[in-house]
């Protein structure tokens, strides 16, 4: 006899919770207007401001601004349900956005204050997000609660930066359009986080710095933890903006840009399918490895034939090539919570939270670097070029990281 539909186990999608369907959504409509924001503030200040140095400030400060987020996240997420600092995040991106629409060319006068909004924004919302998964899906249900996150937001890495593109292209009516859409995604994204269950993450109190206190002077895992992540946000933090910068300049287009962006999501998606089957530990350091190489010998090929098609290229390949680096930093990041729940600390999420203060302290860096070089497209791309360096250093580091953490586990198994 086969069993009756509702005694049949249900698997795959169907086995995930409602709950998790209704952050999906949210997370959707979120991640949409997030992945305006990435590209098209940055070229909406330049059109306003006509410099790249207002756009280099104005995305210091957001990394800056960022991890402050990090500590006040972390102390909100003890008392609240991660929905409430999604909300918060997102409120304060919406905030962003309507400042945006209000002031319109003297938005440029107000970069501190949209700064602000937006890296402690994208902080409190992403320090819930990782939290996500851990409240409302099983062991079971991880794999396939992941892979249906990353779906839809393939699916909108595919399609929004393009058809943003062209929107904007049609100049200011164009910016004030996609800003629009964005306050609506973003308060569709309110809506649904108020419709989550939830309760607050608890652990330690100032569980940040406990950790640092606790695992910097003894841990060297840790330590060259914090080290590749700084090195690896130098690289990232100018090519996050200074591609599509350099891209609009040479051909004065946003539809460019944004098709740009679409074919590095399309790349990436791509590399992510071929080398999910493949994919072994031991080979992680040397897909870094190989990323990092052909980062610099194509950031090295920019500056001597600088064209919006060498640019181009380049931006479409870093699809590819940031799933390769970010491998590797995702499996430190699994070596850094063995090495935080050994040292017999709790809240395992706090180790997302320093990773991103490293982050963007690089980023920070990297960009203020950028600011003392001449403010001019072809100045940009030969800082590219030696910032490129970083990826390799970082790298090398990443892999210190794996054998430190490795030593480390074995030293307590040996103690036990």
């Amino acid at each position: 006899m086969h069993p009756k539909p509702e005694q049949r186990e249900r698997r795959g999608f169907a086995a995930l919770p409602g709950a998790y369907f209704r952050f999906v959504a949210m997370n959707a409509a979120f991640f949409a207007g997030y992945s305006l924001h990435t590209i098209f503030v940055n070229t909406f200040l330049f059109r306003t401001g006509s410099e790249l140095r207002i756009v280099c400030l104005y995305n210091a400060v957001n990394f800056a601004f960022s991890i402050l987020g990090q500590f006040l996240g972390l102390r909100l997420l003890r008392r609240h349900k991660p929905p409430t600092l999604s909300v918060a995040g997102t409120v304060l991106y919406t905030l962003s956005y309507l400042c945006i629409l209000l002031l319109q060319e003297r938005a440029v006068d107000w970069l501190v204050a949209l700064a602000f909004m937006n890296g402690v924004g994208a902080a409190l919302y992403y320090l819930a997000y990782h939290s996500y998964t851990k409240v409302y899906l099983g062991e079971s249900q991880r794999q396939y609660g992941l892979s249906l996150l990353g779906i839809v937001q393939q699916i909108i890495g595919l399609t929004v930066p393009t058809a943003a593109g062209f929107v904007t292209a049609r100049g200011m009516s164009g910016y004030i359009a996609i800003f629009i859409a964005a306050v609506l995604l973003a308060g569709t994204s309110v809506v649904l986080a108020c419709t989550l269950p939830g309760a607050p993450v608890g652990g330690e109190k100032n569980a940040l710095w406990r950790m640092v206190r606790d695992l910097v002077p003894r841990s060297r895992a840790t330590r060259l933890f914090w080290a590749a992540n700084f090195f690896s946000g130098v690289c990232r933090g100018s090519f996050m903006f200074l591609l599509s910068l350099v891209l609009l300049i040479l051909t004065d287009n946003e539809a460019v840009v944004g098709l740009s962006s679409s074919g590095a999501a399309l790349l990436g998606i791509l590399c992510y399918y071929l080398i999910r089957r493949t994919l072994r530990r031991q080979d992680t350091v040397k897909q870094m490895y190989f990323a990092g190489i052909v980062t610099v010998l194509m950031t090295a090929v920019i500056p001597i034939w600088f064209c919006a098609a060498t640019v181009a290229a380049f931006s479409v390949a870093r699809g590819a090539l940031d799933h390769l680096s970010e491998n590797g930093s995702v499996f430190a990041i699994y070596d850094e919570m063995e090495v935080v729940r050994a040292a017999g600390h709790t809240n395992e999420y706090v180790v997302t939270a320093y990773r991103e203060t490293a982050l963007n302290l690089g980023r920070s860096a990297g960009i203020v670097v950028y600011m003392l070089a001449p403010q001019d497209p072809h100045s940009a791309a030969v800082v590219m070029a030696f910032m490129a360096a970083g990826s390799l250093v970082s790298t090398e580091i990443f892999r210190r990281v794996f054998r430190a953490a490795a030593e480390e586990r074995e030293a307590m198994a040996a103690a036990e």
